[in-house]
């Protein structure tokens, strides 16, 4: 569990914090997703679930959705009211939610079958929180992004970073609680 937890801690890290080399970034998001992918992929080779294989096609959806977002850049102008742009923004969010949660619940799920139920039900409560939080800052994203409400998309925006370093150590402590199980 260990070395499949690494993997998805680091892709969340490159999703999160993107290296540019001026106008080139350096790993693309879907470089990222699929670095998730195979700790994904890591953590099914030890642990049989059906929440990791959605985990898993969700990944493979995020790859493919951020391959697209290359080319929508390249080929199409997403300015900032579009309705193209908009919707493009919440896909993306969507699967990302959606990755996030299977990843967790699954997480929960190998320790409750492990039996640590105490641990599986602190990482649930935290799953929780943590799609609770994310799901009210996408929506503030989204309809600050809708109608150019700039401060308040800021904001939310640093309040999602900083949910995704939350994040960061939820993955991280499950990859030190992984050396238990």
């Amino acid at each position: 569990m260990y070395q499949g937890y690494r993997r998805i801690f680091w892709g969340i890290f490159f999703l999160t914090f993107t290296i540019n080399l001026g106008s080139l970034k350096i790993l693309p998001s879907f470089a990222a997703y699929l670095i998730i992918h195979s700790g994904i992929k890591t953590l099914q080779n030890e642990h049989s679930s059906h929440l990791l294989d959605r985990a898993s096609k969700a990944s493979v959806v995020a790859t493919i959705i951020s391959i697209l977002e290359i080319v929508f850049v390249w080929f199409v102008d997403l300015d900032n009211q579009s309705y193209l742009a908009v919707l493009w923004m919440t896909i993306i969010i969507l699967i990302e939610l959606i990755l996030i949660y299977f990843l967790l619940v699954a997480s929960t799920d190998i320790l409750q079958h492990y039996d640590h139920k105490e641990l599986a039900q602190e990482y649930d409560k935290k799953m929780r929180i943590y799609i609770s939080s994310y799901t009210l800052l996408a929506i503030v994203i989204i309809i600050s992004y809708t109608f150019s409400f700039i401060t308040i998309m800021t904001l939310a925006s640093i309040a999602m970073i900083i949910l995704r370093i939350w994040l960061m150590a939820i993955v991280n402590s499950l990859k030190k609680v992984g050396a238990f199980v």
